[in-house]
């Protein structure tokens, strides 16, 4: 399997395609409400990095991954290149997000 430039930059050996989702937004957005609507668990999701990142992230995105059953250590936090910018926003714990 060839990895792709996100898991390459973050370091990430292989995760389960099965346990991925991802959207594409022509206009980049930062409001968490409208960048995790329509993803699995969203009602959840967005109440947990609400209380994580507030109402809006701080920069504007056209690309969200969401990886399920995976452990991410966080150790690099952000990639840019001058023309991109990739950012780990958080993780949490799937039994955390029913509390």
């Amino acid at each position: 399997m060839i990895p792709s430039k996100f898991a390459r930059i973050f370091g990430i050996d292989r995760y389960d395609d099965d346990f991925r989702e991802a959207k594409y937004f022509k206009e980049p957005l930062n409001n968490i409400n409208k960048i995790l609507e329509n993803f699995s668990y969203d009602h959840i999701l967005i109440k947990y990095f609400k209380g994580v990142v507030g109402d809006n992230l701080t920069q504007n995105y056209n690309t969200i991954i969401l990886l399920y059953n995976f452990d991410y250590d966080g150790e690099i936090r952000e990639y840019s290149n001058g023309n991109e910018m990739i950012s780990f926003i958080g993780k949490t714990k799937y039994k955390n997000l029913y509390t």
